[in-house]
């Protein structure tokens, strides 16, 4: 990992004179319209790395719980353990569909501060804060270049980038801030070439000049493309500070571990552009850590690579995976359009006995609630595939609630069933899924109140909402605990309906529904909430077109 390679070479031409920074009573911090704390200007500059803010007491600078700090990563709590905030739930920011905003203007100097404009009000980053559900609107990003603010393990990166986001509400001055690191590298982050190049042609062709703002078109900014790390998404949260003055303490930081990548070329673009805005600046525009003094916790998370904002819709537009080819599910069974015998069904074999029991079952203590199990090994139901009877043993089971997938003349059910099934021939990715339907009835049923039961004593056991394999006593079987009571089913070939949307999918969707209460619906509610917090509840995608595929109905 370099981090601090060729900084001396890259620094050591530079004059010892640092930008100054002002700031009024009158200025609202980030187009929030939330006024900073200063009564009367003030400047700052960085000719001490704000050693000299806290030594004269300058505004809030002087606080127990300043920004930016060094991470110890061997000695961070475990994020669960933080009882009064929860993690941060990207939501939309780790969609690869979810530009926060097109049009920005920039500071064409030190920071190069990007203000969003028009920044989409739908499926915003969300925070629990003392109980309170908090939403985030994301208002700004900036750069502190050639030293980064935070350092990790006590080292610096050579960039870091402060996404800075407000109370979407705004009725409180709560921010929260995303710091992302740079590390150098052979290749370009694309982003800052796009922002640096965008940035320096309106200089160009429209008269603004370098320490003035630009108004630049057609930066579309995503954040989960354009600034969160490539890999995965763990961070450090903490309670801290601008690092800037006035330093108020209403900051609630996420510092992301895993860093993007720079060239030493694109980081003397910020030096030029640092430079023609201030001829006497220095480049490095970072305050020093400060004192910890307080707790910090580690967030382990693996990006998201789809959500459900959309109902998938983003999914085909963005070209994601396979997800915009031609045989997509779910899809819409319409009964007037069915060609008897054009696609073979399933022979349940060993799924109708009462022996033929799941065990060892595993659960997601979260939105789909994927149950896994070992299944039997003999007796397995079959299906005909290009003419050749194959074996398909169960694998995992989960739920798609409060709309089902797929549709019958149109028709939604609340809740729908999907059980797994792998083909056991040789070097065959065949996937067969049953989809059993729920419709509401004064009757719970069983199988679901024994999930939820074991599931929420999980939960309130070792376990958390969000985790994922957690042991419980579930033994399954289909004949009693998923079959409909008709075995008629339809039959067409399409894809899964989660990225990566493979088309290797032999539906057989059961005509006959189950019955679900309001009150189990409840839990798929919980489960989704508290493992999710503001996500969108319902985890269906939209309806896909049928191009003609043939749909068979097995009696």
């Amino acid at each position: 990992m370099a981090r601090l390679v060729l900084l001396g070479a890259l620094l050591g031409a530079l004059c010892a004179t640092a930008v100054q920074g002002s700031l009024d009573g009158s200025q609202v911090e980030a187009g929030l319209g939330r006024q900073l704390t200063q009564d009367k200007p003030h400047e700052y500059n960085y000719n001490r790395h704000g050693i000299d803010w806290r030594d004269e007491g300058l505004d809030n600078c002087a606080g127990s719980m300043q920004s930016p700090i060094n991470i110890d990563m061997a000695t961070l709590n475990r994020g669960e353990e933080r009882s009064d905030v929860s993690g941060l739930y990207l939501n939309g920011l780790a969609s690869p569909a979810y530009d926060v905003a097109a049009d920005v203007t920039v500071n064409a100097e030190q920071d190069m501060k990007i203000t969003f404009k028009d920044v989409a009000q739908n499926n915003m980053p969300a925070i629990k804060i003392d109980g309170s559900d908090m939403l985030f609107k994301p208002v700004q990003l900036h750069f502190h270049h050639f030293l980064s603010e935070h350092a990790i393990n006590g080292a610096h990166y050579p960039l870091e980038a402060h996404l800075v986001m407000g109370d979407a509400s705004g009725n409180t001055n709560q921010l929260a801030v995303l710091g992302i690191m740079y590390q150098y590298g052979e290749q370009p982050d694309d982003f800052v070439r796009r922002l640096q190049t965008k940035t320096i042609d309106e200089i160009a062709t429209n008269g603004a000049g370098y320490g003035e703002t630009v108004n630049v078109t057609d930066l579309s900014v995503n954040i989960m493309k354009d600034v969160l790390p490539p890999t995965h998404h763990n961070y450090v949260g903490y309670d801290g500070s601008l690092t800037t003055p006035p330093c108020d303490e209403r900051v609630k930081w996420h510092v992301f571990t895993e860093p993007r990548t720079i060239t030493t070329g694109q980081l003397e673009k910020f030096l030029m552009i640092t430079k023609r805005g201030h001829t006497d600046a220095i480049v490095t525009n970072n305050r020093i850590v400060q004192p910890i003094g307080r707790p910090l916790y580690h967030y382990k998370l693996t990006p998201a690579s789809y959500n459900y904002a959309r109902k998938g819709i983003d999914w085909r537009e963005a070209g994601l995976d396979n997800c915009a080819g031609d045989r997509q599910s779910p899809i819409n069974i319409d009964t007037t359009d069915l060609q008897p015998g054009a696609v073979s069904g399933i022979s349940l074999n060993g799924l109708e006995s009462q022996s033929f029991t799941f065990t060892d079952a595993y659960v997601n203590l979260e939105q789909d609630m994927k149950v896994s199990f070992t299944a039997p090994t003999n007796n397995l139901p079959t299906v005909n595939i290009d003419g050749n009877d194959e074996s398909f043993r169960p694998i995992q089971l989960h739920f798609h609630h409060f709309s089902s997938e797929h549709t019958v003349d149109g028709m939604i059910y609340p809740l729908e069933a999907h059980l797994v099934m792998a083909s056991q021939a040789e070097n065959s990715n065949q996937l067969a899924v049953i989809a059993i339907f729920y419709q509401y009835g004064s009757e719970a049923d069983d199988f679901l109140t024994r999930l939820h039961t074991e599931a929420i004593s999980a939960q309130q056991g070792n376990a958390n909402w969000g985790d994922n394999n957690v042991p419980i006593n579930l033994p399954i079987t289909f004949a009693t605990d998923l079959m409909p009571s008709s075995t008629e089913h339809w039959a067409y070939e399409g894809s899964l309906t989660t990225p990566p949307c493979d088309e290797r999918v032999r539906w057989i969707v059961m005509k006959e529904p189950r019955t679900t209460t309001a009150e189990q619906m409840e839990t798929f509610k919980t489960a989704t909430v508290n493992a999710h917090y503001a996500a969108e509840i319902a985890n269906n995608r939209a309806i896909q077109e049928r191009n003609s595929r043939p749909i068979s109905s097995i009696p």
